[in-house]
């Protein structure tokens, strides 16, 4: 390798170019800059200015062209990178969000023919106050169940809160046992998608399943109780079961322990 002196010539020639790109880019102060423009307006000429205030004669009569132009020395914004999308795509993409929530960003901007990341599109949508997160798990209600519902909330509706808290809330939910609903990642090649060790199987529902009642009441929690039935056609739960098993067993003792503690239930 040749060198320059003591240095290696590489290095010196990066160097140079370094000095080069911060005298080309230096920003210099606005002070700087108005006493430039004082200076001149004294009747100093532009060159022996900038030689006492150590400004290229180039640069100096830039800045007095700059003010002479638009009246301040100070640099004017810069435009930056132009938007992606505009305005037309944004509301195309708010549009298709509506109909189609559950649509992956990816496969929104592909459908719409968008050369956008999804960085891109989750910043459009969340400055129109959508925010991409989680679904929450609700239990299927038909349109019967739904009035049902209402009509329940329309009737205990003048209740108040300290009487609510005196109420007992039970629920019997099924177990699925072996059902995964979470998200598994992996990592592969491309070419690997459908290799046995890259697949999930996925089940319709799981043969074996639990069915648990329980309660809960402010400031505690009632009994959780595995119901117990023989299954099969006419051997699942009924009523005689469940007044067996509940109301006249677990829910009646946990009943008599609030009742002696609250007074009234």
């Amino acid at each position: 390798m040749k060198s320059f002196g003591s240095a290696p010539l590489n290095i010196f020639i990066l160097a140079c170019c370094n000095d080069t790109l911060k005298t080309l880019c230096r920003q210099h102060s606005p002070a700087t800059k108005y006493r430039l423009v004082g200076s001149v307006e004294a009747g100093e000429s532009v060159s022996r200015a900038a030689t006492h205030l150590g400004l290229s004669d180039s640069m100096a009569r830039d800045i007095i062209k700059k003010f002479q132009r638009q009246g301040n020395t100070e640099n004017a914004q810069c435009s930056g990178h132009p938007p992606k999308l505009t305005d037309a795509d944004k509301r195309h993409l708010i549009r298709t969000v509506r109909k189609q929530c559950r649509t992956p960003f990816a496969e929104l901007g592909n459908q719409l023919g968008l050369d956008v990341t999804n960085t891109t599109i989750r910043n459009v949508l969340k400055g129109a106050g959508y925010h991409h997160c989680v679904a929450r798990r609700m239990t299927f209600l038909t349109q019967r169940h739904r009035k049902a519902h209402m009509s329940w909330a329309r009737l205990y509706r003048p209740l108040t809160c300290q009487q609510w808290l005196k109420v007992i809330w039970s629920d019997e939910p099924y177990i699925y046992l072996g059902d995964d609903h979470g998200c598994i990642f992996i990592t592969r090649h491309a070419d690997e998608e459908f290799l046995n060790e890259c697949l999930v199987p996925t089940f319709k529902q799981s043969p074996i399943h639990v069915m648990v009642w329980a309660c809960i009441m402010e400031g505690r929690k009632g009994p959780l109780l595995a119901l117990e039935y023989p299954g099969g056609r006419g051997g699942g739960m009924n009523t005689a079961r469940y007044c067996e098993q509940v109301l006249d067993g677990v829910l009646k003792d946990f009943y008599g322990k609030v009742k002696q503690e609250h007074g009234c239930v």
